[in-house]
């Protein structure tokens, strides 16, 4: 691969590096990223664009040939050039300045329609299930409870007045490794990303001031109803659910078991997020 890379990119003699799912290497003291890419150019071409005009992302580079995609071994690679390392409370103080991209409703990269589209899953969940009911202990023994926290954030978002909300750069799922990674990209409310920097904060027992990071966001009430939708629904479990029974990996359980010895926890941490939000609306309670 480095005689491909160095071939594609024009650069100089460069010394490569696997670091997980990456492969890095350093040309003229820039770091780069070697990642599998299973998007469309097409697809690219637009996370290509919000990257390249955007300072928070890290940039994809074309090749020579202006390709976003090179591939290697019969597999479709990008090359990143890290402009950040991942850093969240860098990530933070973006919330409230993210670029307006209502331009791309209806596109590839449009996630907006969430609602509709955790109720399908969910729906699939439910049939997928009862063909495999127990199989899986820990899945058996938790299952019914996080439908029926799905099923809760469902109907609450169906009971809020909807009112403005404006489509911006989102990841589908927030940790260290999706921040600055334009790979990660997709459109959605703003509400997504505060949603999974809220639980991802929770699970990793991150420190932040709560109270002020809630309060400070540029929220109208729709908007922080449909963050508390968010946070009900269990996008974490769901996430290993799939990773057990789709790919059979068993490695998943242990966070199925940290998710259920937290799930009182977690209600509690959601009920507080509420109270807090109460001091700027008065916003639906879902329980």
């Amino acid at each position: 691969m480095k005689e491909e890379i160095i071939y594609l990119y024009n650069f100089n003699d460069i010394e490569i590096h696997k670091n997980n799912n990456s492969i890095i290497f350093f040309n003229n003291g820039n770091k780069y990223l070697v990642e599998e890419c299973n998007k469309r150019e097409g697809e690219l071409l637009y996370i290509y664009n919000i990257s390249l005009n955007d300072n928070l992302f890290n940039k994809i580079i074309k090749t020579r040939f202006n390709r976003l995609l090179f591939n290697y071994d019969n597999v479709n690679y990008i090359v990143i050039k890290v402009i950040h390392d991942n850093n969240l409370y860098y990530f933070l103080n973006s919330l409230n300045y993210r670029k307006n991209y209502n331009n791309l409703l209806g596109t590839i990269l449009d996630h907006s329609n969430w609602n509709n589209l955790i109720s399908k899953k969910i729906d699939y969940i439910e049939y997928q299930y009862d063909h495999i009911k127990g199989k899986y202990k820990l899945i058996d023994e938790s299952i019914d409870y996080y439908i029926g926290m799905a099923e809760l954030s469902i109907s609450y978002y169906r009971s809020l007045r909807k009112d403005n909300d404006i489509l911006t750069f989102s990841h589908k799922r927030i940790n260290n490794d999706t921040l600055h990674n334009p790979k990660y990209l997709i459109i959605d409310s703003v509400t997504r990303d505060v949603s999974g920097i809220l639980k991802y904060i929770f699970f990793y027992d991150l420190s932040i001031n709560l109270r002020d990071f809630i309060l400070n966001l540029d929220f109208n009430r729709y908007q922080y109803e449909k963050l508390i939708s968010r946070m009900i629904y269990p996008s974490f479990y769901f996430d290993s659910y799939e990773k057990i029974v789709n790919n059979n990996d068993l490695n998943e359980e242990k966070n199925i078991k940290k998710f259920i010895e937290k799930s009182d926890s977690y209600e509690k941490y959601i009920s507080n997020i509420i109270n807090i939000i109460s001091f700027k609306f008065n916003v639906i309670k879902p329980f």
